[in-house]
């Protein structure tokens, strides 16, 4: 009956995405690859008919893959937020350290000749 492992996985991939914290992410994300995985091969195992039991379960199915597809949503925005914070910091570090290596924003030339 993989249409209850499925399930099974689906409440362990929900609980899993609860316990996101960004200090752990790498970790974090190999645990749900993992879990992804594990899923995706009962779901392509799963024969197309299904029993009135199994039909009650792939509709409980539905909503809460819904809740989890909102959840990884606000994570990808999370993650792609501190993408974008960290290039940000790199160039601001890199103007830093090298203030006349690029062109200034005022239009002023300096000659680099002595």
């Amino acid at each position: 009956m993989p249409i209850q492992q499925i399930y099974d996985l689906t409440l362990q991939l929900e609980q899993w995405i609860g316990k996101y914290r960004q200090t752990e992410r790498e970790d974090w994300i190999k645990h749900l690859q993992d879990l992804l995985a594990k899923r995706e091969t009962f779901i392509q195992q799963q024969s197309k008919k299904l029993t009135d039991e199994e039909r009650v379960l792939a509709v409980s199915l539905n909503e809460k893959n819904e809740k989890i597809n909102q959840s990884l949503l606000a994570i990808k925005q999370d993650i792609v937020n501190d993408m974008t914070a960290f290039k940000q910091r790199k160039r601001t570090v890199n103007r830093y350290r090298r203030p006349f290596s690029g062109p200034t924003r005022d239009g002023m030339f300096l000659d680099k000749r002595e």
